[in-house]
């Protein structure tokens, strides 16, 4: 059966008579949350900081940079199209991949990667754990192994949906990148590109854990980021 790529892609279920919520609008919404309840400069912001001990001006903006940019990338996985029916079919559909998994096996692609290194302020392994676990649905073994396909083999995205593709550009004005992203690939399976990408995901996430052990800083940068789970639901 063919599947037709969307007008709109949908960031929650239109049922109970809840209004209808694009992607696009859920991941800049969401931003803009971040950005004006932690404001450096608001009380939110400022305790925030100094409970976690984010006292040097350079700690807090990266803090408030990170949390943008995972509010931003943390839901852009819903771009596909089990997601898509689960939010219009009115019943349940197994879904083939969470949508947080896909959102971080994006940001392990070679070309999200480069992209986002033209910043070297980034800590992108920040920005994934916080995407990756803002629904506490992952872990490396067990029924949230990261990635691991519940139903089929293969799975029809809409990465190159103009709504991902105002996100990216979004993204790139946040994290003043010199130029702009298009994600090309319609198809995730377990192969090349995503093959690689989920391998080079889970080498660094073990790498990140042991590193998390010896470096305080990073660590709370990571624990002040996750707080994008309490703001998405």
């Amino acid at each position: 059966m063919t599947v037709s790529i969307p007008d709109k892609l949908l960031a929650k279920s239109r049922r109970y008579g809840r209004e209808e919520v694009t992607l696009q609008r859920h991941l800049f919404e969401t931003e803009q949350s971040a950005e004006q309840v932690f404001r450096l400069n608001g009380r939110w912001g400022q305790n925030w900081c100094r409970f976690f001990g984010l006292n040097a001006l350079d700690l807090q903006a990266s803090f408030l940079l990170h949390l943008r940019l995972a509010a931003l990338f943390h839901d852009i996985g819903k771009a596909n199209e089990d997601f898509y029916a689960a939010v219009t079919a009115g019943r349940f559909v197994q879904q083939t991949l969470r949508h947080e998994h896909l959102s971080a096996l994006i940001l392990h692609l070679p070309e999200v990667r480069s992209w986002l290194k033209q910043n070297n302020a980034l800590d992108l392994e920040v920005i994934t754990g916080a995407v990756l676990s803002h629904h506490a649905k992952a872990a490396e073994n067990g029924d949230w192994q990261w990635c691991q396909p519940k139903s089929k083999t293969a799975l029809l995205l809409f990465c190159s949906h103009p709504e991902v593709s105002a996100v990216l550009d979004r993204i790139k004005e946040v994290a003043e990148l010199s130029n702009s992203l298009r994600i090309n690939e319609t198809r995730w399976a377990n192969e090349m590109p995503w093959s690689g990408a989920w391998s080079e995901g889970t080498n660094s996430a073990r790498h990140f854990a042991r590193h998390l052990r010896k470096n305080s800083e990073r660590r709370s940068l990571l624990l002040d980021v996750k707080v994008i789970r309490s703001m998405t639901g």
